[in-house]
């Protein structure tokens, strides 16, 4: 399905906690889909306060004195990604720590549905609804 929607699959998070079978096949989606220019982000065993705190001990340990928001992001999991337009938050109404440095100014979808359960037409739900929102990035 990736060749058909040409979409960069990306897994982000403590990715060490799976099984070496799955961390394969998620190297392999990766690396399978990494010419697309779209993305869909991932995020698996994922934590916001972790990866904030493991950023700033990189800061730390790089000996910077003074750092920008755009500096500071070079420290984040996934530096290259840009933020994300749209999160869907699957199975639960909270944040529970998603992304809360890239996310500041995405728009959020909820769905009652439980990640595994998750299909195309729920996916295309999401699209839809944000499609209809005006996105007002803080103002």
């Amino acid at each position: 399905e990736e060749k058909k929607y040409k979409v960069r699959l990306r897994f982000i998070g403590d990715l060490s906690f799976f099984p070496e079978d799955i961390r394969k096949k998620m190297k392999e989606v990766e690396e399978k889909t990494k010419a697309y220019k779209k993305q869909i982000l991932i995020l698996a065993n994922y934590g916001g306060r972790k990866e904030i705190v493991d950023a700033v001990n990189k800061v730390l340990k790089s000996g910077v004195k003074s750092i920008s928001e755009e500096e500071f992001k070079k420290y984040l999991y996934a530096p290259d990604v840009p933020d994300p337009d749209l999160i869907i938050r699957t199975s639960e109404r909270r944040l529970s720590g998603l992304y809360p440095w890239q996310g500041v100014y995405s728009e959020i979808y909820f769905s009652k549905k439980l990640w595994p359960d998750f299909e195309k037409k729920d996916f295309e739900k999401a699209l839809e609804d944000f499609k209809k929102r005006k996105r007002k990035f803080g103002k």
